[in-house]
């Protein structure tokens, strides 16, 4: 090839690269079906950010407005995209709830316990516990029956990451909740907890609750009103903050914006107020008492519940919010300190607190100074007294 040929078919080559996407602008983002994960085009005019799969021409609309769920961007490859968008960075924070996404591929029992098998598009496996006292079952028209969980489902299965350290395979969790989709749906789902502003803990979406969303308590409560997060007021009288803001949630949508992060308009949503986690103390189920994990992954454990397992008495004392344990162990609301005897409290990694009108310390208070084991074997939380 000589020289003049070779030089031509460069320039050639550098002037198709230089061409944008059509209908794509730098620095714009492109939003799959209802994935939430941005694709983010290189802010170099013209030049596509490594990593990026564009493997036909997408045309997007660039101008302002919302996507349905379930809407189809042709040619992207929403997994293989390098990154996350720069309007992502800025409020990123951890998720409530891992999520693994698959079909129902067995349903069976492990240890008096019903779990099923969740097989991804890739051949891997995950067991997840189930318990109809505990779990939380949907569908994208809101609430299910554990009925719902049949072979060959495609469903979405979250769990509290904190408390696996699985090392066998299938890897074996406790599921929180599991929803149940369905292609043929309009609909989706979120499942997570949101601040005063109607945003996620890690950042990927933004909640937007109007005067018609129709907002439930999974325990079937009333729900305090309140401004709905994301501003707005709620005329129906049927939402508040206090009840949505920091609780999990499951929201259901179906149309979002073009954002980064996105903005879903909820139709519908339950507050998860009844979420727990399977405690046992020597073997025993307490039901009725559930540890609570907290955002930051700190284990809570109901005091009463677990002390009066062991054989321990309670007394508590209203003046200075503090129940005794026993003769002389003393846990103090709000306090990180815990108190054996007259020596030198002893100062935790989270204070006692008041969970539905219930004490609950952290877990290293029971493995500290009540001396038991622990051990999360399948994803539930479980104390025994030490050897």
């Amino acid at each position: 090839m000589s020289i003049i040929k070779f030089v031509v078919l460069a320039m050639l080559a550098l002037a198709v690269l230089a061409l944008p996407v059509a209908g794509v602008f730098a620095g714009e983002s492109v939003v799959g079906a209802g994935d939430h994960k941005p694709v983010e085009v290189d802010t170099s005019p013209g030049i596509m950010a490594v990593g990026d799969n564009i493997v036909a021409p997408v045309e997007v609309d660039t101008a302002p407005g919302i996507m349905a769920v379930g809407d189809n961007v042709a040619g992207v490859d929403i997994g293989a995209v390098d990154g996350a968008g720069a309007g992502i960075a800025d409020c990123a924070g951890e998720a409530a709830y891992s999520k693994f996404s698959g079909a129902i591929t067995l349903i069976g029992e492990w240890q008096s316990q019903r779990f099923i098998r969740v097989t991804n598009v890739e051949g891997g496996d995950v067991d997840f516990l189930i318990d109809e006292d505990r779990t939380v079952f949907s569908d994208l028209n809101g609430l299910a029956g554990a009925d719902a969980l049949i072979v060959g489902a495609d469903v979405d299965a979250y769990y509290t990451a904190p408390l696996i350290v699985s090392l066998q395979y299938p890897a074996r969790y406790a599921a929180t909740v599991v929803v149940v989709k369905d292609a043929g749906s309009p609909r989706a789902a979120f499942v997570g907890i949101v601040d005063d502003e109607g945003r996620a803990s890690d950042g990927s979406i933004v909640l937007n609750v109007s005067y018609n969303t129709t907002v439930v308590m999974q325990s079937g409560g009333a729900v305090p009103g309140g401004t709905p997060p994301g501003g707005g007021t709620n005329n129906s009288g049927s939402f508040g903050a206090t009840a949505f803001i920091g609780r999990a949630v499951i929201a259901y949508y179906a149309i979002t914006t073009r954002s980064l992060p996105p903005i879903a308009q909820v139709e519908d949503a339950v507050v998860l107020d009844k979420l727990g986690v399977p405690l046992f103390v020597n073997g025993a189920r307490l039901h009725g008492a559930e540890a609570v994990v907290k955002p930051d992954g700190t284990i809570m454990l109901p005091l009463r519940a677990v002390a009066e397992s062991l054989g321990h008495s309670i007394a508590w004392d209203a003046e200075t919010n503090t129940a005794r344990v026993g003769v002389a162990i003393y846990v103090t609301i709000g306090s990180d300190e815990y108190a054996v005897g007259r020596a030198v409290p002893t100062k935790l990694d989270a204070a006692a607190e008041l969970i539905d009108d219930r004490t609950y310390a952290p877990l290293s208070f029971y493995t500290q100074i009540l001396n038991m084991e622990f051990s999360n074997d399948g994803g539930l939380v479980q104390l025994s007294h030490s050897t």
